[in-house]
This record gives structure tokens, C-alpha cells and sequence, in this order.
């Protein structure tokens, strides 16, 4: 497109412009049904020709165009998809049609006209895309499956840019080229409104569409029915909108699945051919029931004979190691030796059917997978020596000194084959008894002064540390895993079958979450014994993220266990205090709380506001993402600054003391009000957030 001089873009805009500063925009079925000649329209063919230009004439269906490149076309009315009203003088209108040259002078000037409105257009939209985002996460997230009209998303991407004026031909035209190059959604031929993709479905969604491929439960048709003529208003036909392919067809769309033949949750259940789906398990159905047996080729076989696996002699259905080999990143590795005790059925032939076709339990709210990824058979187990123990083993990286956030895809699945004997087991209720520990419980019952004696009649040939180590692994196994797990479980009457009745109101025994937290927990006690710092003690590294991978991170207490603290504030104050003479005499025992414990309270209030930092601090974070990080903040600043120190401000948005970078030559005094409109640093971990003015 060639550029033409500032002075004859003036002149030819005058002329041709309306000069109307309210511009009308249609999509969808309201385009074909007020076409005039000034209109400014694009038009989409059947075979996905796309032409756009100015009406000249509009007569019985048909509309005429004149394009940018100086062609005049005729097509369909029927075909037309976007509109910008009254683009074009009425007055030129009417000039042109009198002359009814072709080689009319004002055809030339309509062209220039048209160059200059889509270069403008163009120009414009590389400058709005950032802000189409934050209207996009605005809309998909907060509002869900549902049609938006195209005005809504134009005001709402000019109010995000900041710009409070009459919306232009060429705002209209920069919001439409916009949504047509995203992926956010899509508009419909027979509505007048866009209908944007939500970012993440519903907790719960996908995987019930999921399951519906593997399994079309008629009881689930009514669900599939409302989500799918949200996303499809278009179609009407029940019979349609609840066909396993179409279900298939939307999942596809969305990015949910990809591939042929569909993967559902890392299994090949289905494959397609010829544009139908077709179930391959039924055809196995038979033989597994018969045989009960399971195809080795299917195991992924790990040995393990470098790392150390640790299990108690009590518990033989769960074991675990953790790959501290490399500085920065470790991998903790939970090995599920007895699956069909973790899930709660009993039946190996029944189970292996169950997690080959299912992978999933229908619950209350929803369909919950199991597992993440290839979970397929339950493996044997065995305890003779020197023989491999199958297990299903969960893996999560870890980087120790980073802030981890992790979700199904960072929790991975895969069949393993560790080696009884490299199998360390420990009879947990000996180790317990062995340590010889004393507790008296004084002052704060939040916590416990040990008289640590170490038993010489100990049965195990372990040192006293490793004891405890055991019996806070112990702990966090029996109070924090299989606490929790026994207090949700699976009812054996759950399946996915078609002869069997499903209870939809049965509890859950969400076996990956569980296994999060106790991944957390097991990670902080390694991070103990590895004397990785405390944010007490090196302030300048904020929270290390072994303290804050226990999820969920909801109080003091999940994040930072009991024991971490306790096992911190009773040794500082054991270095330093004879034991004994405070464990027996009372009078110094008040003195000691006075002295040494209650002193410790800021600790407890450090970390606490820390965590409450932290957790605000992530939110932002998260809410930035979403709407790329356009935000402004109000704060008081707290004390005078003046440039090029920083400044200290009150947000009460955010409840939270905040850093001010100046500007030159600024100068703020204590409780001036200032509007921030730029994150210059957010580190959730330091507790650290830094705005500019």
C-alpha cells in the first residue's frame, strides 16, 4: 500500500469522511439485514475468499463493491460479515452514482480513501493487541461460556488502553482484525455477538466431556447437552449436540485434545476411522476378566538402584526417594506399591478394567482422574528378596531455592520396578519407642520442650538423628497422607461401567492431591535436614520454596510444619540454657519462657505476615497475568523520598506496604497520595513489590 503525503490524507479524508464521531458496527446476522451504499463491509465466501470494500449500490440480495485495490465486485448479501456504517459521505455517495464513470476521478479518491483507513486500521491494531488480552481474559474468565456483543468488546478494549474518546471507523475495524487473528473464540453466522473460548473450562469440565467419549452415560446427556449449545447456540438438534463426535469435534477446537487417534488422559482408548469413533476395550473385556493378567510390554520398568527407597515395615503400599543429585533441581519420587488398597477395591481383574477404561471417578462435583498420566494395570507385589516390587511411582520436580507451583502436569505417572532389597524398611512403632524421648508440655502449648536422651537399649543401629528423621517422616505419613485419605474415601460401589449404578454423591479419595501434600511435607523435612536457612535466619533469601511447596498453602501450619518450628526454636534456646535445672525448678522455668521463648514470638509473627505477603503477592501476580499486567495502585506514602531514593507507600487496595521508584527531580512528603501505574518488580517469594509513578 503506498504512502501517500500527510497534506492529501487531510484533504481526501475531508472529503470522503463522514465526519460522524459515532460509528455504528455490525457482525453476524444483522449485517445482511440494513446494507447501504457508504457502508463499509467485508465479506467471507464459501470457499473462504474474503473481500472487503465499499457498497456502491445494494439491489435484491446482491451488494456491489468497491475495493481498496480498485476492483468492483458483485456478491451475495447473504455473505457479509462485518459492517462499518455510513464509512463514506452521503454526499460523495451521491456524486459518484450522478457521474457512474468508471474512470471517475472520484473513484480514485475513494480508493486513497479505503488505503488510508485499513493502513490506519493496521497500524492501530499491532499497538491495541496487548490490550485485546486483558479484554479477553476479562470476558472469557469472569463471564464464562456466553456470547458477547462486539460493541461490549470494543469498549472494553479502548477503556483498558486508556482512551475516553468517540470510538473511530478505524477503532471498529482494529477490534475486528483483532478477534479474527486470535484464538479466543469465534463469531457466529447467526448471532450478532462473539462468543469467546473461556481460558481454563470449569474445574471438572473437560474431564467429564472426556469421560463421555470413553463412556456415553445417558445419564450424563443432560450436562453435555447445556455446555455443548452454549458453545454451538447455532445448533438445535439434541441428537447432534450429545453425539460422542461432537463432543470430540469441540474438545479438538478448544485445544483440549489433539492428535488422532484421541488421547484421553495419556491412554489410547479410542481411535477414529473414516470420521467415527469406535470403542477398543470392549473387545478386551473378555480376555482380562478371564485371565486377570496384565501385558508386560505395557510397564514402563525403572530399576533403582542408585537411590535409596525408603518404606516402614507396617505400611508395605507406600515407599519414596527423593534425587537430591543435582544442586538445582531435585526429584521427589512416591511409589504406590499396593494400588488396589490406595484406591479402596479389592478385585485385581475388576481393578485392572476399572483404571484401564475409567481412569476417573464420578463424584459429587464432577468426574476426578485418579492419576494424571499412563495408569493402566495394577502391578503385583511381592516381599521375597531380591525380587522386583511393580509400583506406580509419582514424580514432582523440584527446585529448591524457587518458588514451585504445581498443578496436574507437573505430577508425572510411570510404572517402575524397584528392587526388594534396595527397599530400606523400618518397623516405624520400634523406631518411635527407641528415641527414649521425654515431653513435659510448659508455657505456649503450641510447643514442646524435649528432654533428649538417647536410648541405649535402642533395637536399631541408627544414629539419634536419623531416627528422628524417620519419625517425623512416620508422622507425616500417618497424621497428614493416610489421615487424610481415610477421612475421604472411595466407595467400592463407584465405577464406570454400564451395568453398575454410580453414586454421584459419594466422597473422594483424591489420591494426586494428597500426594502433593505429602510431597510438600516430605520436602520441607528433607530441607531440614540438608540445614537449608530459614527465612529467619537469611532474610535475603525470602521463603524457600521447601517451606512453601505444602499444599495447599492456606494457614501457617501446612506451609511451615509444627515441628520445623519447634525443632528451630528449642535448639536455639537449648544452646544457651541448662535443661536441667529449667525442667525442675519452676521459678526458672518462668524465667526461661520469659527469657528465651516468648523472645521467639516475632518468629512466629515473621513468618505469619510473611506467608500473608506472599499469598497476596501471588494473587496479583496471577491476576496480572491475566490481564497483562495493566493496573493502578493508590498509595500513601509513608515517609519523605525524594529522588533517587526509594520510597516507602501504604496501598490500602493491597493492605500492604509497597516500594516507590522516583522519577528525577521528585520529591514526595509523608501522606501524599500518589497513582502508580507500572510494576517495575513483583517477587512473590522475597516479598517484594516495586511500582513507579
Amino acid at each position: 500500500m503506498s504512502s501517500l503525503p500527510e497534506s492529501y490524507d487531510r484533504e481526501v479524508i475531508q472529503m470522503v469522511h463522514t465526519g460522524s464521531t459515532d460509528s455504528a458496527f455490525l457482525v453476524g446476522r444483522d449485517c445482511r439485514r440494513s446494507v447501504r451504499p457508504g457502508d463499509f463491509v467485508e465479506t467471507v465466501a464459501r470457499d473462504g475468499q474474503v473481500e472487503s470494500g465499499v457498497v456502491l449500490h445494494h439491489d435484491k440480495g446482491l451488494v456491489s463493491l468497491y475495493t481498496a485495490d480498485g476492483r468492483t465486485i458483485e456478491l451475495l448479501s447473504s455473505l457479509v460479515t462485518f459492517t462499518v456504517k455510513n464509512l463514506v459521505n452521503r454526499t460523495f455517495m451521491d456524486c459518484l452514482e450522478e457521474e457512474g464513470s468508471p474512470s471517475s476521478p472520484l473513484l480514485q479518491h475513494l480508493s486513497n480513501y479505503l488505503k488510508l483507513f485499513i493502513r490506519s486500521s493496521i497500524n492501530l491494531s499491532v499497538k491495541m493487541k496487548p490490550y485485546m488480552d486483558v479484554v479477553y481474559a476479562q470476558t472469557a474468565s469472569a463471564r464464562g461460556i456466553r456470547g458477547v456483543s462486539f460493541d461490549q468488546i470494543l469498549r472494553d478494549l479502548f477503556e483498558n488502553a486508556r482512551i475516553y474518546r468517540p470510538i473511530s471507523p478505524s477503532m471498529g475495524l482494529c477490534a475486528y482484525l483483532l478477534l479474527k487473528e486470535s484464538s479466543f473464540g469465534r463469531f457466529c453466522a447467526d448471532s450478532p455477538e462473539f462468543f469467546p473460548l473461556p481460558e481454563r473450562s470449569p474445574e471438572g469440565v473437560d474431564d467429564v466431556l472426556k469421560s463421555y467419549l470413553v463412556y456415553p452415560d445417558p445419564k450424563l446427556q443432560p450436562f453435555v447437552n447445556k455446555n455443548m449449545s452454549e458453545l454451538y447456540p447455532e445448533r438445535d438438534t439434541d441428537s447432534w449436540l450429545t453425539a460422542p463426535n461432537s463432543v470430540y469435534q469441540m474438545l479438538k477446537e478448544t485445544g483440549k485434545i489433539d492428535g488422532n487417534p484421541l488421547l484421553v488422559k495419556g491412554s489410547n482408548f479410542w481411535k477414529t476411522s473414516d470420521g467415527e469413533i469406535h470403542d477398543d476395550v470392549e473387545e478386551k473385556l473378555t480376555s482380562m476378566l478371564n485371565k486377570g493378567l496384565r501385558k508386560k510390554s505395557v510397564l514402563a520398568h525403572k530399576e533403582w538402584n542408585e537411590l535409596p527407597v525408603y518404606a516402614f515395615s507396617h505400611s508395605h503400599d507406600i515407599a519414596f526417594s527423593l534425587d537430591m543429585r543435582k544442586p538445582d533441581s531435585w526429584t521427589l519420587y512416591l511409589h504406590i506399591i499396593d494400588l488396589s488398597h490406595s484406591i479402596g477395591f479389592q478385585d485385581g481383574p475388576l481393578l485392572d478394567l476399572l483404571q484401564y477404561r475409567g481412569k476417573s471417578v464420578r463424584l459429587k462435583e464432577g468426574m476426578r482422574s485418579l492419576f494424571p498420566e499412563s495408569f493402566r494395570f495394577r502391578t503385583g507385589f511381592t516381599r521375597a528378596n531380591n525380587q522386583p516390587v511393580q509400583c506406580l511411582t509419582l514424580s514432582v520436580e523440584i527446585q529448591p531455592w524457587e518458588p514451585v507451583e504445581w498443578n496436574m502436569g507437573h505430577v508425572n505417572a510411570q510404572f517402575t520396578s524397584i528392587n526388594n532389597s534396595a527397599i530400606q524398611y523400618f518397623d516405624g512403632q520400634k523406631v518411635d519407642e527407641s528415641m527414649g524421648w521425654k515431653y513435659e508440655r510448659i508455657g505456649d502449648e503450641l510447643f514442646n520442650i524435649l528432654d533428649i536422651k538417647e536410648d541405649k537399649s535402642s533395637l536399631l543401629t541408627i544414629n539419634r538423628a536419623t531416627r528422628y528423621h524417620l519419625t517425623c517422616i512416620r508422622e507425616i505419613i500417618e497424621k497428614h497422607y493416610w489421615k487424610r485419605m481415610d477421612a475421604a474415601q472411595i466407595p467400592s460401589n463407584v465405577q464406570t461401567f454400564e451395568d453398575q449404578t454410580l453414586d454421584w454423591y459419594s466422597g473422594s479419595r483424591k489420591i494426586v492431591q494428597e500426594a502433593r501434600i505429602f510431597a510438600g511435607h516430605l520436602c520441607s523435612l528433607f530441607g531440614l535436614r540438608e540445614r537449608l536457612k530459614l527465612p529467619s535466619i537469611d532474610r535475603s533469601l525470602g521463603l524457600p520454596s521447601y517451606t512453601e511447596v505444602g499444599y495447599p498453602m492456606d494457614s501457617l501450619f501446612s506451609m511451615i510444619p509444627q515441628w520445623q518450628i519447634r525443632n528451630l526454636l528449642e535448639r536455639r534456646a537449648f544452646e544457651e540454657t541448662n535443661k536441667t535445672l529449667v525442667l525442675t525448678k519452676p521459678t526458672n522455668i518462668e524465667t526461661y519462657i520469659d527469657q528465651k521463648i516468648r523472645p521467639q514470638d516475632s518468629l512466629i509473627d515473621y513468618l505469619y505476615n510473611r506467608i500473608q505477603r506472599f499469598h497476596k503477592l501471588s494473587n496479583l501476580q496471577d491476576k496480572i497475568r491475566q490481564t497483562s499486567g495493566y493496573y493502578i495502585f493508590r498509595c500513601i506514602v509513608n515517609e519523605d523520598a525524594q529522588y533517587p531514593h526509594i520510597a516507602s507507600a501504604f496501598c490500602p487496595e493491597l493492605d500492604m506496604d509497597v516500594e516507590v521508584v522516583l522519577v528525577p527531580n521528585a520529591r514526595l512528603y509523608a501522606g501524599d497520595r500518589i497513582l502508580c501505574n507500572q510494576i517495575q518488580e513483583i517477587s512473590p517469594v522475597d516479598g517484594l513489590l516495586v511500582l513507579c509513578i
